[in-house]
């Protein structure tokens, strides 16, 4: 779904032969992000192997370049070279030293863009504003106790409008682009409100252009950056991409010109709009506040929380279909928690510690990349050890589950309850959330950047969870019993969009 998968060939390709691209990348390219000099570099299968080979490598095999990286060197600095970049990979212990620094020294909206290829997608928009970041931080996370009535009643407009009919049979769906549409119809509830977010036509455009933006970067990615501005305007991807948009913008910008022009004449009703896009009108400064950038800003703002939640939501939904007895538990302690509470409110999710803990170890065990806490240098950086990390260094770290796991117990076993144990073990009532952040948790990043929605995300999962525990029975199809593995490509992690799963509504008395 975000983003589909079995066309990536053609999508690379755009009818240039690969050996030409090679040629020009061993040739003629020029690779961004400066590379420390004494850095080895994980992937190659031979010392004198060219750079260019290594880097096509990474390609269909990043994930196993960042793990042999990781053994090999883990604790030291490495190197990857990726396609359209040179990436330095830091030990997890500079974590700390380095988590609060600002963006005038490590820019972390910089390197997603770059991931985005925001020059092409137009996602360098954030570069140089906090808008987005500081109303999910200061707005819409603080008003979360308000806006979950919202979303519960968002969510199960969206389970009768996505789910079908299926009591007493099985059915076969694809799960990953049904729960993809629930999350977009809940994020557009507390993102632009109503009527907007119940128009189908919106929903149908907003996740075609968030897949052609997907589409494009990793089309961009896999060629060299030296290329980048001769082949954006050939894909076809691109070209869907700026139509995506202008539709996106003939449904934002009239409602931005109308909110503007309320506060403008001081005619903002007392049940004035509660919702993000409210929010960045009222933070925005003059040059942000002009409606088209309001309503780009809108589109890459609200990517990453589609993404990550409906990504998390499937892989979930994956862990529970293969663990029928982490099933049983979580439905006795949803079925527990929501009798004791007619409708959600804040303290809600809070009570869901189990399935907090089952959360946690499947996005442990599910990365979505094994890199995280990216950052480009904007400054030449001395570290207390006394490493220099270069100006205009691309940084990061692995984001490995075997970090993750410092107990003792095998960090290769999936426990859904591993972090409730832990929790119940050393009388922590926050550290070991979902939401929670560390230098060993870095799904979400950490410090000061930490992804602010995460929060939100949390009480999204949970209430889909919970309803479809409630209500649902799944099972793979042909009597698998094991869950689909993630694809990989890059160093970027999708559910397979070929995959079916059965459902069947569960009935009063089960």
């Amino acid at each position: 779904m975000i983003p589909s998968f079995p066309s990536l060939l053609s999508l690379i390709g755009v009818g240039l032969p690969l050996l030409l691209i090679v040629l020009l990348q061993r040739f003629g390219s020029r690779n961004k992000y400066t590379r420390l000099t004494n850095a080895p570099v994980a992937g190659k299968y031979w010392r004198w192997e060219p750079d260019f080979i290594t880097r096509y490598r990474f390609v269909l095999n990043g994930w196993a370049v960042v793990h042999k990286g990781w053994s090999k060197y883990g604790n030291s600095v490495f190197t990857i070279l990726r396609p359209d970049s040179n990436v330095t990979v830091i030990p997890q212990r500079y974590v700390r030293e380095l988590q609060n620094l600002g963006d005038d020294v490590l820019h972390p909206i910089e390197a997603l863009s770059q991931d985005v290829m925001g020059d092409y997608t137009g996602m360098n928009i954030l570069v140089g504003s906090h808008l987005s970041f500081n109303v999910i931080r200061n707005k819409l996370t603080p008003n979360l106790g308000d806006m979950i009535p919202i979303m519960e009643d968002e969510m199960r407009y969206a389970m009768t409008q996505e789910m079908p009919p299926c009591r007493g049979e099985w059915k076969e769906i694809d799960l990953n682009n049904i729960m993809t549409r629930v999350i977009s119809r809940m994020t557009s509830r507390t993102w632009v409100g109503n009527p907007l977010c119940r128009n189908d036509d919106w929903h149908s455009t907003n996740l075609s252009t968030t897949e052609q933006i997907f589409h494009t970067a990793l089309a961009l990615r896999v060629v060299p950056s030296s290329l980048q501005p001769f082949l954006h305007c050939l894909l076809p991807s691109r070209m869907k991409l700026r139509r995506g948009l202008e539709q996106i913008h003939s449904y934002l910008i009239p409602i931005i010109l109308q909110r503007q022009r309320s506060l403008q004449c001081d005619e903002r009703p007392p049940e004035s709009p509660h919702d993000v896009l409210q929010w960045m009108i009222d933070l925005a400064d003059q040059e942000q506040n002009k409606p088209q950038n309001l309503a780009t800003r809108y589109v890459f703002a609200v990517i990453g929380s589609l993404f990550t939640v409906s990504s998390g939501l499937v892989d979930c939904l994956y862990d529970l279909t293969e663990n029928p007895e982490m099933t049983r538990v979580l439905r006795i302690e949803a079925q527990s928690v929501t009798s004791g509470d007619s409708e959600w409110k804040k303290g809600t999710a809070k009570k869901l510690e189990m399935l907090d803990s089952f959360m946690k170890e499947s996005q442990r065990v599910n990365a979505p990349s094994p890199l995280s806490f990216k950052r480009i240098a904007q400054r030449t950086i001395t570290l207390s050890d006394g490493l220099v990390l270069p100006k205009g260094a691309y940084i990061c770290v692995v984001n490995s589950p075997h970090i993750q796991v410092d107990d003792g117990t095998d960090p290769t076993v999936f426990d859904g309850l591993r972090y409730y144990k832990k929790t119940l073990a050393q009388a922590s009532s926050s550290r070991y959330q979902y939401s929670s952040t560390d230098a060993s948790h870095i799904s979400f990043g950490h410090g000061r950047y930490a992804c602010p929605g995460r929060f939100v995300a949390s009480v999204e999962l949970k209430m889909v969870l919970v309803h479809m525990l409630l209500n649902y029975d799944l099972k793979f199809t042909e009597g698998k019993r094991s869950r689909p593995k993630n694809l990989q490509f890059l160093e970027l992690g999708f559910q397979d969009p070929s995959v079916r799963v059965l459902i069947q509504e569960r009935g009063q008395s089960n």
